[in-house]
């Protein structure tokens, strides 16, 4: 099984108790309203230029 990566949140307090890292892949079908991050819905590899 592969995944995107879409972003490590360290010191993470708000995904439940206590102080952890949280992952965060790209392509998650769900769509729940309270999702911290929405743009990570699109399952494709972006780039972006700076």
């Amino acid at each position: 099984m592969t995944g995107i990566i879409f972003d490590i949140k360290h010191y993470a307090v708000n995904d439940g108790p206590g102080i952890r890292t949280t992952v965060f892949f790209k392509g998650c079908p769900l769509g729940c309203w309270w999702c911290h991050n929405p743009e990570s819905r699109n399952a494709e590899i972006q780039t972006i230029k700076f």
